[in-house]
């Protein structure tokens, strides 16, 4: 069990690296707060840290803390490919975009295996209601773009002949874009068996009218409606009204991770107990599974950096098969309890 905390929190340094919210000769927080964050104690922190040390990752200075010693590397060959990455700004001290940097983690992984060269972009997505404009000015000489933590909202312009894919995404533009995605029959199945097990037969929805939120909202609810009764809330941004949450009978189905911790949050603050000790909760995305400051909660997700590998292959596909129209590539995923 240590082994898995220990390999959990290695990887969310890694993918912090990666994405660039830690850099060269920043000090890390401190053990404590890792443990804290992480669910495990400072004996376990302080051999993952010694396992980065040792990899040259990381150097623990005695008395003075952690420091980072340089950015993870990831040798190979003569690039062939120049693949375009556009993502989030990085922020150490926003925790909500630490799932998209395990996906950039994937992503460079695999680029490594396959002789591609990784240009990043940092864009604030969340900060700009400006439309996302794909060019062949912007992207020069690149022979396809990834998108990550980049969202229908965003609202994409794509003005390019090289391959797209994106991630999350529920428009493909006539098939200009691919997109790699949680496979929302799965999910269905998944949330079906973990209400009707407790016994719960009406169920709300809280999802975003645009991108595939909504298209797992109806595939869901196309699903339970055999068995029960499926209710939907259309939300309009990340901190839903406590009010949505009205019967102890019902279940909660939530397709986002973010908007589950910040209902969590808000209600714990107004009422003094974790929300999941007086409603049925289930979020879809599994963000809190990487994220350390979010409210642990039942979730279906999949494993992000298997997700950013899978960009990096689908984008390979595109570029090899460039006639074929972009398409859905889904990922399985799992239910966890926490």
């Amino acid at each position: 069990m240590s082994t898995d905390y220990r390999r959990r929190l290695q990887e969310h340094i890694k993918a912090m690296l990666v994405c660039g919210a830690y850099k060269a000769g920043d000090r890390l927080p401190s053990m404590r707060m890792y443990a804290e964050q992480f669910g495990m104690t400072v004996s376990t922190v302080r051999n993952a840290l010694l396992e980065l040390d040792r990899a040259g990752l990381v150097s623990m200075r005695h008395g003075d803390g952690v420091y980072v010693t340089g950015q993870a590397r990831f040798p190979q060959e003569e690039p062939i490919w120049k693949i375009a990455v556009f993502t989030d700004k990085a922020d150490s001290l926003d925790p909500s975009n630490t799932y998209s940097a395990h996906a950039l983690l994937g992503v460079q992984e695999e680029a490594a295996e396959n002789r591609c060269r990784i240009e990043i972009f940092f864009r604030d997505f969340y900060g700009t209601s400006d439309p996302l404009v794909m060019n062949q000015k912007l992207l020069r000489d690149s022979d396809a773009c990834i998108l990550l933590a980049v969202y229908d909202r965003n609202r994409i312009v794509l003005d390019t002949g090289i391959p797209v894919i994106g991630l999350q995404i529920g428009e493909l533009y006539l098939g200009r874009l691919s997109c790699v995605s949680i496979d929302p029959f799965s999910t269905a199945e998944l949330a079906r068996d973990y209400f009707l097990s407790r016994n719960i037969r009406r169920v709300k929805c809280l999802y975003f009218e645009h991108g595939a939120s909504k298209d797992q909202y109806r595939v869901f609810k196309s699903e339970f409606e055999n068995f029960g009764t499926c209710l939907g809330a259309v939300l309009t941004d990340n901190e839903p009204p406590l009010e949505l949450f009205d019967d102890p009978e019902v279940g909660y189905l939530i397709f986002s991770g973010t908007v589950s911790h910040m209902a969590q949050t808000a209600y714990e603050q107004r009422h003094g107990r974790p929300m999941t000790d007086d409603f049925c909760l289930l979020s879809v995305d599994g963000k809190s599974r990487y994220v350390p400051a979010y409210k642990p909660v039942p979730n279906i997700g999949i494993d992000w950096r298997q997700a950013g590998r899978m960009l990096l292959t689908e984008a390979l596909f595109r570029i090899h098969e460039p006639e074929l129209p972009g398409r859905r590539v889904l990922m399985t995923p799992d239910l966890r309890f926490g």
